[in-house]
């Protein structure tokens, strides 16, 4: 994180503003000295944490639907958008003042003669304060979160454009292939990452959100299948353990829905032993009984885990889904008299849960007539 500026270095900076006039017409090592200090510790830092606060309200407010397969990224609510518009507003217009006050486009003087290939490289620049194109970025960013979608591209189009010679273009681009998965553009984006995954320059640090990011565009397709690989290796990279418990429940999911219970079970069993939030480990615990396949996981530690969330009372309202857990069990193990009881308890258990009241029906009415057989 960004820390304040210090006291004198205030006092440096203002006499650079006497010296130069805080003039971004003229070029020099002063200016350009004056204009990144200004712009980095002040309005810049405080943009940021605008930025930042603005992502951490929208983690918080989200509620994840476990009925459906989880999405990468929580930036899709419309509601949250909304909760969070004046802290990303805020960052913008900081980005903005940073940009209208600071920008340096006047080329240096220098004096005749050959120039290395590293002067020729910063003559060669748009933009001299190193951090203009950081606050493109963040506005970029803070538009994507607003829902602006087409600001954010045309914003981040721009950094790509006139910025071509920096190390932020990468992040950039992976950005604009975010906001083209947004909007259902989905050739665009997958030109973008097809670029990127094949490029030798690409930071090691962002591969984890480029594989994410890959994954990403394959679930809005709902193309599930393809979204595995490109999650596992970005659940391989990924060190933030919030991020790690979400990669590996919606690996689980994925597994799941295309068949792969083995890999499904596998995957609900690593976001148990990561101790995530109780709702997430409540949920994998679940789906990791509904997806029981023989040398997935032993039956009996299974029923025997499932029986002590019944007693437990934090699953008070979670019984209907826990006796249906069981029935999937005895349905597996070819006990269709014992999973149709258990179907039978979750429906008799199910108040408030209708979704979980009619699947436990149509389950056991299906099995009763033996003409409808246990959906995954």
């Amino acid at each position: 994180m960004f820390r304040k500026i210090p006291t004198y270095l205030f006092a440096i900076i203002f006499l650079f503003g006497i010296i130069t006039g805080c003039s971004t017409e003229k070029n020099t090592l002063v200016t350009r000295s004056f204009h990144n200090l200004t712009s980095h510790y002040n309005i810049f830092f405080n943009g940021t944490e605008s930025y930042k606060k603005g992502l951490r309200r929208a983690r918080e407010a989200y509620v994840d639907d476990y009925t459906q397969i989880l999405p990468l990224f929580t930036y899709d609510d419309e509601g949250i958008a909304q909760s969070i518009a004046p802290e990303m507003d805020r960052a913008i217009q900081k980005s903005s003042k940073v940009i209208t006050l600071h920008s340096i486009t006047a080329k240096p003087e220098y004096k005749n003669g050959p120039q290395t290939e590293k002067q020729k490289t910063f003559y060669a620049r748009n933009e001299f304060n190193k951090w203009v194109d950081e606050n493109y970025l963040i506005m970029g960013k803070a538009y994507l979160f607003r829902h602006e979608y087409h600001l954010a591209i045309e914003t981040f189009k721009f950094i790509i454009t006139e910025y071509y010679y920096e190390d932020i273009i990468y992040e950039t681009q992976m950005w604009l292939a975010r906001a083209y998965n947004e909007i259902g553009e989905y050739k665009e984006s997958e030109k973008i990452l097809n670029q990127l995954t094949t490029s030798e320059k690409f930071p090691a640090k962002l591969h984890a959100d480029l594989y994410a990011t890959i994954a990403d565009l394959y679930m809005k397709q709902e193309d599930y299948e393809s979204a595995i690989n490109p999650l596992a290796n970005a659940l391989d990279l990924v060190r933030k353990k919030e991020t790690r418990i979400r990669y590996a429940f919606i690996l689980g999911q994925l597994n799941q829905q295309v068949g792969n219970m083995e890999d499904a079970s596998k995957y609900y069993g690593q976001v148990i032993k990561m101790n995530p939030p109780y709702e997430m480990s409540f949920n994998a615990r679940i789906n990791r009984a509904s997806v029981f396949v023989e040398g997935a996981a032993k039956s009996r530690e299974i029923k025997s885990e499932l029986n002590k969330m019944l007693k437990d009372e934090k699953n008070k309202e979670y019984k209907d889904q826990i006796y249906y857990a069981l029935g999937n069990i005895f349905y597996r193990e070819g006990n269709i008299e014992e999973a149709i009881e258990y179907y039978k308890l979750s429906s008799a258990s199910s108040v408030s849960n209708i979704q979980q009241k009619t699947k436990s029906c149509l389950t056991r009415k299906g099995w009763l007539s033996l003409t409808v057989s246990l959906p995954e």
